[in-house]
């Protein structure tokens, strides 16, 4: 600072420091795992969700060929209503294989609004499989172009997992996972926002079965959560073509079924039939301050089959009370 006055040198001290432009625009994402690729930093605010599909048997289902095919996982930092600016959107997807004698084949990120649906980036496996009982873990990364949304506003963005399982009696079969959630684009297009099912939802797809899922109708909490919250939920069928009913449904926070013995959870609802839109008044005073997650889960039942198809939404929300 050699030529500049005392004074001078003393205010220039004196200002705070700036961010760099990475540090003034990075975020972490609400429960991420420890090995996400991206450390949790994204330029908006993300929260790591993770949707869950089941091939098991229900109540009163013998277990035979084909009626137990364990579990699909696909989870991911997603910016939920967050709006998008940048000239690109990238996804660092967990994939999890958990007692599942299948291969995951496929993974896809697809843009979508009410008159278009647009497949923007895949990801092709040949050899992920995991041995059974057992599981294994793969993470995937998944870009775009946020020109590829044909409209600006709120649009909706998939990731969608295929894993082909073992034919029974000679027939194929295939379950598929599914993240749906929207999101605000700015791309200079034209405004429409999306109106069907505009809320995020987690879904599980069999052969046969189609759909069953879990939907949190609420905004996700990008700030820690004190005193009363209330998300609202739904766990209702398919409505849009044959999948089958919603057979028993479940909600809950922090139940861990893949612990020995399986750990429940705290039970918010768990009944026979399907869950109309409730609003749950959680008090996280009840719960230690830190990250918790809400577990939804939507059995859709297939008496052909003798199994159950099952769709599971797991979101992350944080606690911090005094």
């Amino acid at each position: 600072m050699r030529g500049l006055g005392l004074g001078l040198v003393a205010a220039l001290l004196a200002l705070p420091l700036l961010q760099s432009p990475a540090q003034a625009e990075s975020f972490h994402c609400i429960g991420a795992p420890a090995d996400e690729p991206n450390g949790g930093l994204y330029p908006e605010q993300r929260e790591f969700v993770e949707n869950q599909a089941w091939w098991k048997p229900g109540p009163g289902q013998a277990v035979t060929a084909g009626s137990d095919q364990g579990h699909a996982h696909l989870g991911a930092c997603i910016p939920e209503r967050e709006t998008l600016s940048s000239s690109s959107v990238s996804f660092a997807a967990r994939l999890i294989l958990h007692d599942n004698p299948g291969v995951i084949t496929s993974l896809s990120l697809v843009f979508k609004g009410n008159d278009y649906e647009t497949t923007v980036n895949k990801a092709s496996f040949s050899s992920f499989r995991c041995p059974v009982p057992g599981n294994c873990t793969k993470w995937a990364t998944l870009s775009g172009p946020v020109s590829s949304f044909e409209h600006s506003g709120l649009q909706e963005i998939r990731i969608r997992g295929g894993v082909n399982e073992p034919s029974v009696n000679g027939s194929s079969r295939e379950m598929k996972v599914s993240i749906n959630w929207q999101t605000y684009v700015q791309n200079g297009k034209s405004t429409r926002n999306v109106s069907r099912f505009p809320w995020l939802r987690g879904k599980g797809w069999y052969t046969h079965a189609l759909y069953c899922e879990s939907a949190y109708l609420s905004v996700l909490p990008d700030a820690p959560v004190s005193g009363t919250w209330s998300p609202s939920v739904h766990q209702l069928g398919h409505s849009t073509d044959e999948s089958l009913p919603v057979a028993h449904h479940s909600v809950r926070i922090d139940p861990d079924f893949h612990a020995d013995p399986a750990i429940p959870g705290m039970i918010l609802s768990d009944g026979e039939g399907p869950l109309p839109d409730t609003v749950f008044s959680i008090d996280t005073t009840q719960l230690s301050n830190g990250v918790h997650r809400l577990f939804q889960r939507a059995d859709c039942r297939d008496d052909s089959l003798a199994s159950t198809n099952s769709g599971v939404l797991v979101v992350p929300f944080e606690v911090m009370n005094p």
